[in-house]
């Protein structure tokens, strides 16, 4: 039986979405009792917690591909009842870092970010492999804002020898990587996102 979107809002995932969106993109002294509008027409600040917001966008995706299969669409600002803010918040800085960096970086980046925990290099260069090599990969383009070219890019990296080492190093140069005994982990990094009608 297809899941409705009153199923979903009755699921742990919906409640662990929640508490990750929430927890990944904030807003900064909100005005009070306002909607969404008067708040935008008086100037809106959001502080995006980069490693968070990664993971809320990886599991989001995760939950989505399940969803599209079963219902054939799933806009997550209805489904999971968070403005279209938040997710402009994170997704301007998620574009932001897919023009910075080469793609290869960049997921791998997303990958280490879903692994609170830490990963060795050989378990995370494994991952982003395994990642690039699923048909579905290219459903997690709109949550991570990365492209099918870019993808391809990414793959290709992959197929090349040697290829994980610069990938530290560039993760190294954009302070999104700490290393403790052969242990990485995302270095945590935050954002600032505001809006102001003219």
């Amino acid at each position: 039986m297809p899941e409705t979107i009153e199923d979903f809002r009755g699921s742990a995932d919906y409640k662990r979405l929640k508490e990750l969106w929430a927890a990944a993109v904030v807003p900064i002294d909100p005005p009070p009792a306002q909607d969404v509008g008067q708040a935008l027409a008086f100037g809106l600040n959001f502080r995006v917690h980069i490693i968070k917001a990664l993971q809320a966008a990886w599991e989001t995706a995760h939950v989505a591909i399940r969803i599209i299969a079963d219902q054939g669409a799933f806009d997550p600002a209805t489904w999971l009842e968070i403005s279209a803010e938040v997710f402009g918040a994170a997704h301007t800085i998620f574009a932001s870092l897919v023009q910075r960096m080469r793609p290869i970086d960049y997921i791998s980046c997303v990958i280490l970010s879903a692994h609170p925990q830490g990963m060795t290099g050989t378990e995370l260069q494994e991952a982003v492999t395994s990642f690039l090599a699923k048909p579905d990969q290219k459903q997690f383009s709109w949550y991570l804002r990365l492209s099918d070219g870019p993808l391809e890019r990414a793959k290709d990296v992959t197929n090349g020898r040697d290829w994980f080492p610069a990938v530290l190093q560039s993760l190294r140069k954009y302070e999104f990587l700490d290393e403790d005994q052969g242990t990485l982990n995302f270095h945590p990094r935050h954002y600032t996102v505001g809006w102001k009608g003219d």
